[in-house]
């Protein structure tokens, strides 16, 4: 019987030797998961912060449209009512993307063509921070409102 011997024998006991040695695989396989853990945990971050400000617009959307129907009642400019008011809450219209727009009547829902119903939309496209990994532009939040001048209603 022959024996291999030279260095293509040595190479063969040597890949063998390697392939069977598990010393090593806990700290290889703690940075892999580490790494996917952590980007899960900034995606969590991002979609949190894009609930927060969509809150935030929905909020400013209620109560710039109360604040429209409240200044109909009164006489005022409607639309500078909500507009300013929406720019206190951090929504000024035109600035970083942001559109607050002011419709009277509705054009849509279930107030559409009633001449006492104020709508006001607010959008502001978010931030991509870890999401930018893998969506191709920023989402937009949008909040949207009703109110209805003399009824103090808001949808």
């Amino acid at each position: 019987m022959l024996r291999k011997s030279g260095m293509a024998g040595d190479a063969r006991r040597a890949a063998r030797g390697f392939c069977r040695d598990e010393r090593g695989v806990t700290a290889i396989m703690t940075g892999l998961l580490a790494t996917a853990l952590m980007g899960f945990a900034g995606l969590a971050v991002d979609v949190g912060i894009w609930e927060m400000n969509l809150r935030n617009a929905q909020g400013a959307a209620d109560l710039a449209a109360y604040s429209a129907a409240i200044g109909a009642n009164k006489g005022a400019d409607t639309t500078i009512e909500a507009k300013g008011v929406a720019a206190s809450m951090g929504f000024i219209d035109g600035d970083s993307g942001v559109t607050v727009t002011v419709r009277h009547p509705p054009i849509s829902g279930p107030h559409a063509g009633d001449s006492a119903a104020y709508e006001i939309i607010v959008q502001k496209p978010q931030q991509l921070y870890l999401a930018q990994l893998f969506l191709p532009k920023a989402p937009t939040v949008r909040g949207r409102a009703v109110a209805l001048a003399g009824k103090g209603l808001v949808e």
